[in-house]
Formats: C-alpha cells, sequence, structure tokens
C-alpha cells in the first residue's frame, strides 16, 4: 500500500464557482463604490471651502458693516420677540395689527402711548384707553380707505384718524393714522 503525499485535487462544483464569481464582483463593485464617494466628498468639500473663502475675501469693508448691522437687528428682534412673549399689553396691540393689516398695506413705524397727542383737553376725556399711531405705504388710496374703514369695524376702536398722507419719491403713498381705543383695551385680563 502506498501513502500518497500529494492529495488529489477535487473537483471543485459549479455552485461553488458561481458563489465565488457573485462574492468577487460585489466586493468590486463596493470597492469601487467607495473610491467614487470617496473623491466625490473630498471635492464636494474643496467646492466648500473655496466657495467659503470667496465669500469671506470678497466682502467690502461697507458689506461687512452691512452684515453686522444685520446680526445686531436680528439678535434685537429676538430679544424683542422674549420680551413680548413675558408681556401681554404688547401682545394685545400686535395681535390687533396682525390680525387687521391689510395687505396691501405695510407698516413702516408703530408707536402706542396711554394718551392721545394733542390737546390735554382731549386726553382727559379719553379715560384709559390707548392711542396708537402707525406709520405706513400703500399703492393707492383705495387700500388706505379700506384699511381705515377695517380699523373703525373692530370692537375695541373707539376712533381713527388720518392725520397725514402724501406720496413719497417712489410714488408710494404715505399714511400716518391715529386709532384710539375703547376705555377697556388696557384691560389685561383674558
Amino acid at each position: 500500500m502506498a501513502i500518497e503525499l500529494i492529495p488529489k485535487k477535487e473537483e471543485i462544483g459549479l455552485s461553488r464557482k458561481l458563489l465565488f464569481l457573485v462574492s468577487s464582483l460585489i466586493f468590486l463593485g463596493v470597492s469601487i463604490l467607495s473610491v467614487y464617494f470617496f473623491f466625490s466628498v473630498n471635492k464636494k468639500e474643496n467646492i466648500k471651502k473655496e466657495l467659503q473663502t470667496k465669500y469671506s475675501v470678497g466682502f467690502t469693508p461697507e458689506q461687512k458693516k452691512l452684515e453686522e448691522k444685520i446680526i445686531l437687528k436680528k439678535l434685537q428682534l429676538d430679544q424683542l420677540e422674549a420680551a413680548l412673549k413675558e408681556h401681554k399689553f404688547p401682545s394685545k396691540v400686535l395681535d390687533f395689527l396682525q390680525k387687521n393689516t391689510l395687505e396691501n398695506i405695510q407698516l413702516t413705524s408703530v408707536s402706542f402711548s396711554n394718551k392721545k397727542k394733542g390737546n390735554s383737553a382731549s386726553n382727559k376725556k379719553q379715560g384709559n384707553s390707548g392711542f396708537l399711531e402707525i406709520e405706513g405705504t400703500s399703492l393707492n388710496f383705495k387700500d388706505i380707505t379700506l384699511q381705515i374703514k377695517q380699523f373703525r369695524q373692530q370692537d375695541e376702536v373707539k376712533e381713527v384718524t388720518l392725520e397725514s398722507l402724501g406720496r413719497n419719491k417712489k410714488g408710494k403713498i404715505e399714511f400716518t393714522l391715529g386709532i384710539l381705543f375703547e376705555d377697556n383695551f388696557l384691560n389685561l385680563s383674558p
């Protein structure tokens, strides 16, 4: 009996060959995709860095000042929003304006006081109501008339007066309205 030192070659079945081929193709595909994604991400990061460099270098001093001013205004608005959430009274005025300002009217300034501007005799009979002065712009007189009518129809409004009216250099109509509220408007109970 002879001992064979060299093992016989076993025949590899068709299913094993197919499994090896599929595994090799999957490995090759994953390798190619990972290389593609690696270079794609690097390319996008380089583009991002390039844009950031262009963005930061391209600012003129005026643009940097404007950016700082915008950031400051944003911070002030955030602080104002936080303060308004704590105070019911200003939110009543802002809610009133939000609900009753027409779409074609742009408000540019709002001032609220507990006394109407003008003679002190009318202030005495005014009682404990508030006076709201708003400035704004519109493209036509009809919208301003409709806005005055909208304010007058509200229950909390005692009187609406058109205090000034004129055109600006851009052709828009500028106006100032005075709104006198009923005495119970300052009642802060819910």
